[in-house]
C-alpha cells in the first residue's frame, strides 16, 4: 500500500508538470533564426553570428549581417555569394551568404529573409540553392566552407549557414528536465523499497 501511495504521488507530480508545461507551451512560440557559424579543425565553434525572425523584422529586410572577424573571408570568393530561394515556383530570394569586402577586410556575411528579388546589393553572380525543410518550408543548413580563407580551409576549418532553423521554446526544456527528474525520483524510491 505504501509503495502504491508513493507511485501515485509521483504520478500526480508528473501530471501537474505536464499541465503546467502545456499551458506555457501554448503561450510561447519556437525561436526561428538564421546563423553563420565557423568551426575549427576539431569541430569546436569558434565564431558565429545569428539573427532571429524578430530581429530581422526590426532591422529590415535589406540588413547585412557580418561575422566581424578580420581575415576570415576568402578574397577569391568576393562576388560569388549563395542565394537561398523561397521555393522552385517562387524565385524570390529568401537569404544570401558569402564574402563581402568592407575596408580593409573580406568578411563573411549574410542577408536574412530579404524577400527581395533581385538582391538589393551589387554582390555579383551567385550560386542558387533551394532546400526543402521537413515542415515544407524552404531553408536548412548549407556548407559555407568555400567562403573561408584558404589558410583556414587548409587547417581543416569549416563553416555553415543555417536558414530558418528553430529551437524549442523554454517550456519544452522544462518539461524534459521535469520528466527526467521524476523518473530519477521513481527509480531512487524503487531501489530503497
Amino acid at each position: 500500500m505504501r509503495s502504491f501511495t508513493k507511485n501515485m504521488g509521483c504520478f500526480f507530480i508528473l501530471a501537474s508538470l505536464l499541465l503546467i508545461c502545456t499551458a506555457m507551451k501554448s503561450q510561447a512560440a519556437p525561436i526561428v533564426f538564421d546563423s553563420f557559424r565557423v568551426f575549427d579543425q576539431y569541430h569546436n565553434l569558434k565564431y558565429s553570428r545569428s539573427v532571429t525572425n524578430e530581429q530581422q523584422e526590426i532591422n529590415g529586410a535589406g540588413t547585412i549581417y557580418f561575422l566581424e572577424v578580420p581575415g576570415i573571408g576568402d578574397p577569391d570568393e568576393w562576388g560569388n555569394y549563395t542565394s537561398v530561394m523561397q521555393s522552385p515556383s517562387d524565385q524570390t530570394m529568401s537569404d544570401a551568404f558569402g564574402v563581402l569586402f568592407r575596408d580593409p577586410d573580406f568578411l563573411l556575411f549574410f542577408l536574412s529573409d530579404t524577400s527581395t528579388d533581385p538582391c538589393p546589393y551589387p554582390l555579383g553572380p551567385n550560386l542558387v540553392f533551394e532546400h526543402l525543410l521537413p515542415s515544407g518550408g524552404y531553408g536548412g543548413m548549407f556548407d559555407a566552407t568555400m567562403y573561408l580563407d584558404h589558410g583556414l580551409q587548409a587547417q581543416g576549418w569549416s563553416a555553415t549557414f543555417s536558414s530558418g532553423l528553430t529551437v524549442p521554446e523554454p517550456a519544452t526544456f522544462f518539461l524534459l528536465g521535469s520528466g527526467v527528474g521524476v523518473i530519477a525520483l521513481l527509480k531512487r524510491r524503487s531501489i530503497k523499497i
